[in-house]
């Protein structure tokens, strides 16, 4: 699928996307009877199959590990436990439910669909790194139902019920090792680029990891407030806070948050045809569109949403005094109710594929000889 770069949003208006508007039922559930853990620690869970059958190795999985659901509890916020503090953001119902409504308007932007990379063939194995609730593994999962599908995150909150074909693992995908066999046809990162500690690293992995001719894709709200026209003064609130978290996260050590360019990164890393479209979109309903109007309110209850999550560790990381916490956070509500402030952010959609001949672009890693478009 192939986009005009820095477009517009267009709806899709056809019904083949059948999510709710409101988040699913199910967000807050974990998974219990159904999960395994493996001989290095990482636990998985999936539907009651035989595990024998999976293509991919668990035959040293056993019994789920205590300490994953050993959740940390801070600035009224709950986190992971599993490798407690490597996520900086929380995994509780509030943020399982925002995570819905985030899948929502991705899909919304890919006119439906949950990829845009170019697969010209139905995708026989496919991972998603950082899957969050798992909605879009499972939604993939229904999309083709004779296809393996793995969801991996360090929290443990997927559902339960899983399609028979959908396969979730708790595990940190910056560790040495994924655990699986390297011939996935996809692997897709969805709101993960920026909270990686080295994103390079992690795309020779997913090259690794890759069969040749398969793809590597990007989701990816960029944590920038834009204004074309003039409306948002220079000291704008939602602007200051912004980039305070953005500050933050890059104290906590993800320090290319927000400003690592995903299409020179995956060129680096040896993908070719590589393609990144940029979709606007509107914080509040102040576009004369009516379709862009509601999308727009619903991004303004993302950034709504998000803001106790960047005002707990990323704002403690950068010293911020809770009078200021509360004075900025009220500044920042007030102004998303003034219509007359055109602001919006930019989603990104960037995808590359790993060489059919791997040899005919030589040395994978170094970025030598990746081709350009």
């Amino acid at each position: 699928m192939n986009t005009d770069t820095d477009s517009v949003i267009s709806f899709s208006t056809g019904t083949g996307l059948d999510r709710p508007l409101t988040p699913s039922s199910w967000a807050d559930l974990e998974a219990d009877s159904y999960e395994w853990i493996n001989d290095k620690g990482s636990a998985c869970h999936g539907p009651e199959t035989d595990v024998d059958s999976v293509d991919f190795d668990t035959q040293s999985h056993t019994s789920i590990s205590p300490s994953v659901h050993n959740y940390e509890h801070q600035h009224d916020r709950r986190y992971h436990g599993y490798k407690r503090g490597r996520y900086p953001l929380p995994n509780d119902a509030q943020e399982q439910n925002l995570d819905e409504l985030k899948h929502y308007i991705m899909v919304e932007l890919a006119d439906g669909q949950l990829f845009m990379s170019d697969l010209d063939v139905i995708p026989t194995k496919v991972i998603d790194i950082g899957t969050g609730t798992g909605t879009w593994a499972i939604d993939l999962a229904d999309k083709y139902p004779n296809s393996y599908i793995v969801g991996t995150d360090l929290s443990p909150i997927q559902p339960s019920a899983l399609p028979p074909n959908c396969h979730m693992f708790v595990d940190d995908c910056e560790e040495e090792d994924w655990g699986f066999d390297n011939d996935f046809d996809l692997v897709h990162f969805r709101n993960m680029a920026w909270t990686l500690y080295n994103l390079d690293e992690m795309l020779n992995k997913a090259y690794t990891n890759l069969n040749p001719g398969g793809w590597a894709e990007f989701q990816e709200f960029l944590p920038q407030i834009f204004c074309d026209d003039g409306t948002m003064k220079a000291d704008d609130p939602l602007q200051a806070f912004t980039q305070i978290s953005a500050d933050g996260m890059r104290r906590l050590g993800y320090r290319s948050f927000g400003s690592q360019d995903l299409e020179e990164s995956l060129k680096k890393s040896g993908f070719t045809d590589v393609q990144c479209v940029t979709k606007k979109v509107p914080i509040g309903a102040w576009t004369a569109d009516q379709k862009l109007k509601y999308l727009g309110g619903l991004m303004r209850t993302v950034v709504e949403e998000s803001l106790s999550a960047y005002l707990a560790k990323p704002f403690a990381a950068m010293g911020i005094s809770p009078d200021e916490r509360n004075s900025l956070v009220s500044s920042v509500k007030s102004s998303l109710q003034d219509q007359r402030i055109h602001r919006y952010v930019k989603v990104q959609f960037c995808y590359g594929q790993k060489p059919e001949d791997e040899d005919e672009y030589g040395s994978t890693f170094d970025g030598s000889s990746s081709r350009e478009i």
